[in-house]
């Protein structure tokens, strides 16, 4: 999975509102999605908060490139 562009870094209660991930996705490295991302198209994904999303680690998505959250740490 590429690096996303989106270098902005927003605190809890800047969070976008609307997040979501995909369980089932066979990726190593599991990302999170805004609304209405591509990737998420015809597929069950599931909302999530934004702890749930920095509790996991999870990647920004390179496609709908979300805010990262603080403390992400970004792997190439």
């Amino acid at each position: 999975v590429p690096p996303s562009t989106n270098k902005e870094v927003v605190s809890d209660d800047q969070a976008p509102e609307e997040i979501y991930w995909l369980p089932t996705n066979s990726d190593n490295m599991l990302t999170y999605h805004l609304k209405g991302c591509p990737q998420l198209e015809g597929k069950e994904a599931q909302k999530v908060n934004w702890e749930f999303v920095k509790t996991l680690g999870l990647r920004q998505c390179p496609e709908c490139n979300p805010p990262q959250y603080e403390g992400y740490v970004d792997t190439e």
